[in-house]
């Protein structure tokens, strides 16, 4: 087990950010939301056995 923080909030996590005047998240290109999907994405593929592809760490 790990355990793996990013410098987002939840929505960082999943490449969107909340966007008040749409009252929904919405895709993010800002490098926080980027560095911290990417993260998530390689998290996700190892728990499934599937070598991840970040390369931040």
């Amino acid at each position: 087990m790990s355990l793996d923080e990013v410098a987002t909030d939840h929505a960082g996590v999943v490449m969107t950010e909340f966007v008040p005047e749409r009252d929904r998240c919405l895709r993010s290109t800002a490098d926080h939301a980027v560095r911290a999907g990417s993260r998530t994405a390689d998290v996700l593929a190892r728990a499934a056995g599937i070598t991840g592809r970040y390369s931040g760490r």
